[in-house]
């Protein structure tokens, strides 16, 4: 493979370039054919190279990422976490350092990784917070933490060391909430498994299954089971209850808007100078008063008369729920149980 005479100026702190794209090139080989190297993959590497001998980290970074995209190797997470040490970004430095060894659990140079994390730890316990990655399966969940949204797994952020409230939601799949206990010393991954909401079809049962009758079933030859008939009746108020509860509501609201008016009513009276208009408002106040008490009265009988409505709604639907028809093979029956 042909390196690059950029590449070979890199020393020590580039390390594991030069393996990142050996790297890419065995993983992009199909299986039985000798290894080769996307073309674009290694044009990315190679600019990435190009602008870290340059200084220009930020550019090195993004090629290192499209790089890794085409043709993926977790020796481009470690470079990139170069990349953002040589920057002096701890928090970026600590989660690539930590994307390379668990992409790569085996790494030989995984003590002297593992030294660097514990320092960049260290180095952001100082500052009060502390590193979490969210991971799940299937990616893209939408991560909330404590309610508040912070973005897609695979996430990584900084937040306080403590409890904290994970939420996990992805359209098929069941939301997953859970306490986590993010400690001070160093950071930790959560990976959470989703549950589908898909429930797979039944699979179809052999000819034997099919033959074979039940256990203790004394089926008589060539009758056939009829699945029992049930009828489940769903409660719901009548619809006078509701119109009761209308009512009452009604008269709570005409109740609260007639004294807000006597209560601005008896402020302007208070405020006239001449006994007449004092006693005009005062009259209007009184008039208002003695509406907001009947609305009051209304909405309290409406309200009585709509909880009495509602219990014999309910008692009338658990009587109908005590009948129940069904069928079998010897026959129709109809049960009707109930409370005396």
């Amino acid at each position: 493979m042909r390196v690059p005479t950029s590449t070979r100026r890199l020393g020590n702190s580039g390390l594991l370039l030069v393996a990142a794209l050996a790297w890419a090139a065995r993983s992009s080989a199909a299986p039985g054919d000798a290894p080769r190297t996307s073309p674009e993959a290694q044009a990315r590497f190679e600019a990435g190279v190009a602008a870290y001998e340059e200084g220009r980290y930020r550019e090195a970074v993004e090629r290192f990422k499209e790089a890794d995209q085409l043709a993926p190797s977790p020796l481009l997470s470690f470079n990139i976490a170069k990349v953002f040490e040589r920057m002096a970004d701890n928090r970026n430095a600590l989660a690539w350092y930590r994307d390379y060894l668990r992409r790569l659990p085996g790494a030989d140079n995984r003590s002297v990784v593992s030294e660097r994390i514990s320092a960049l730890e260290a180095a952001l316990r100082a500052t009060g917070v502390q590193q979490v990655t969210v991971l799940s399966s299937p990616a893209g969940a939408t991560v909330a933490i404590d309610n508040v949204s912070r973005g897609v797994t695979p996430w990584t952020g900084e937040l306080i060391p403590g409890p904290h409230t994970l939420s996990l939601t992805l359209s098929g799949y069941r939301d997953s909430v859970s306490e986590i206990e993010l400690p001070e010393d160093h950071a930790i991954d959560i990976d959470t498994p989703l549950v589908s909401l898909v429930v797979p079809p039944p699979s179809e049962p052999t000819n034997d299954e099919k033959a074979a009758p039940e256990p203790g079933s004394h089926q008589p030859p060539g009758a056939a089971e009829a699945p029992a008939a049930s009828i489940e009746r769903s409660w719901m108020p009548r619809w006078w209850t509701w119109a009761l509860f209308g009512g009452a509501a009604a008269g709570f609201i005409g109740a609260g808007a007639f004294e807000m008016a006597r209560s601005d009513m008896e402020e302007q009276a208070r405020k006239e100078p001449v006994q007449i208009d004092y006693q005009q408002k005062y009259d209007s106040m009184e008039q208002r008063q003695t509406l907001a008490r009947a609305f009051l009265g209304v909405g309290i009988v409406a309200a009585v008369a709509g909880g009495v409505s509602l219990y014999f709604d309910w008692e009338e639907a658990q009587a109908a729920s005590d009948v129940a028809f069904g069928c079998d093979a010897a026959g129709c029956s109809l049960a009707v149980g109930g409370r005396f």
